[in-house]
């Protein structure tokens, strides 16, 4: 509970200074961990070099100090007795300094030393400094010159320590109010680059339509706004598209339902008192029937290939469609004509080249007249297949080429009706090309019909 309530206070503080709540999981506050985390490590190194040399300076020059003491004390010394007033003179030492000179065993004492020597001493190991009761830290230095005469002396450290404890203060609460200051100006920062990113994400969840590129973006966020806008564009296409298809499919489905309702309603009144309906009646049922089953097997068709993978093998292509030719001229009433290599064996999708195959002949007998010709030719370079079917049907307007690949689009509404077919077969076709990466054209037969050209570039792997 009072965990909570730190984190609403502290959420409260950073709303009056305009930074949004911390928030554990957003790339802004991993962001802003990271830096804390390289300029926090920087700043305390910082501030642990800066200690250890002032600290190393301070102790140095005491200690030199110290030397130099001992050295004007050792020059004012004649055969073991001290003369502290010219030691007093020569050096510059504070009064803090105590000093004991021992000669054959007989004591010199400066500075009240006696009575200093008389408190607990706590050696420090592997130093020279000495915690004394009542005095503090100090600094121990002796010697003794070559006629046996011992110099003893205690250098008050008590200052150095003091400026030393106090520098660690003010650097430690220096580096702990920068660390704060560092948070909120890195979060000001991080927020500011967010912003136009947060802006985009709000205009998606309020119009996801259209992004609007804001004010003073960057130019990633330029480039990713047009990235969305064209990803949304191309989505909004693909739904219009599948509302349209699935509008077209409920309207292409209940022709044949309403047909086949009426017929058999037909039957129930008048079949009783008019026998010789029923044959014709069932006829259409049947016909109605086959329509729709075709109908739906294309649009599951359809729908397989758009969670297809494209899995290669070797084919002759020219023995794929010679046999699909002949197969198929012994029910057509068209006159299929095939210019085609002796073989042509390549690595690809044979599923997709016959149903390829299968379509575009099946759609030139549809708009062709009877016993014309259809001219299929299949060729390859070194980088393409391509197959090029021709009839000498009734021909396709150039503002409908474009259309006659959309599902269940049929150009003559008042023709179509006279002509079988679901209008999805153009559909599987183009959806086999782009599988296999290929581009699929429409272009004028001369003198009369349709040309449909499909290219495909040839596998290498």
């Amino acid at each position: 509970m009072k965990e909570t309530q730190k984190v609403k206070w502290w959420d409260s503080v950073l709303k009056k200074i305009k930074i949004h709540p911390w928030q554990p999981n957003s790339q802004a506050t991993l962001l802003t961990v990271a830096l804390l985390r390289f300029f926090g490590i920087t700043i305390f190194l910082f501030v642990v070099i800066m200690q250890v040399t002032v600290t190393t300076e301070l102790v140095r020059g005491r200690i030199n100090d110290a030397e130099e003491v001992m050295k004007v004390l050792v020059q004012s010394t004649n055969n073991g007795v001290p003369n502290f007033k010219k030691w007093e003179q020569i050096s510059e030492v504070d009064k803090n300094v105590r000093v004991r000179v021992t000669h054959h065993r007989r004591y010199y004492f400066a500075n009240d030393t006696e009575q200093f020597l008389t408190h607990k001493i706590f050696k420090v190991p592997f130093t020279h400094f000495r915690q004394v009761d009542d005095h503090g830290i100090y600094y121990q230095a002796t010697t003794v010159d070559k006629e046996g005469t011992r110099y003893e002396i205690w250098l008050d450290f008590g200052q150095i320590w003091h400026a030393i404890l106090t520098l660690l203060i003010v650097s430690t609460s220096l580096l702990i109010i920068m660390l704060i200051f560092g948070v909120i100006e890195l979060r000001r920062l991080i927020q500011r680059l967010n912003e136009p990113l947060l802006d985009i994400s709000e205009q998606i969840t309020k119009n996801p339509q259209k992004l609007r590129i804001p004010e003073r973006a960057s130019n990633e966020v330029q480039a990713l706004t047009a990235v969305i806008n064209q990803a949304l564009r191309q989505s909004q296409e693909q739904l219009a598209r599948e509302k349209q298809f699935i509008a077209d499919a409920s309207h292409e489905l209940r022709t044949p339902i309403t047909a086949i309702k009426g017929n058999v309603d037909l039957i129930k009144k008048h079949g009783e008192q008019n026998p010789e309906i029923i044959p014709e009646a069932m006829y259409y049922i049947t016909q109605q029937t086959e329509r729709m089953k075709s109908m739906i097997e294309e649009l599951l068709e359809l729908s397989r290939l758009e969670n297809q993978t494209v899995t290669m093998e070797n084919v002759d292509l020219a023995k794929l469609l010679q046999q699909g030719v002949i197969e198929r001229q012994k029910t057509s009433q068209h006159l299929l004509q095939i210019d085609t290599p002796d073989a042509l064996n390549v690595k690809t999708n044979k599923l997709a080249w016959q149903h390829i195959i299968d379509e575009l002949i099946l759609n030139a007998e549809k708009y062709s007249p009877t016993e014309s010709k259809i001219n299929i030719r299949l060729s390859s370079d070194k980088d393409d297949i391509m197959l090029r079917v021709a009839d000498q049907g009734v021909g396709i307007k150039e503002n409908e080429r474009e259309k006659i690949f959309q599902r269940l689009y049929r150009i003559d509404e008042s023709r179509s009706q006279l002509v079988p077919g679901t209008g999805l077969g153009l559909s599987i076709v183009e959806s086999y090309v782009k599988r296999l990466k290929g581009t699929i054209t429409v272009t004028d037969n001369q003198p009369q019909g349709t040309v449909f050209m499909v290219r495909v570039p040839q596998f290498k792997e």
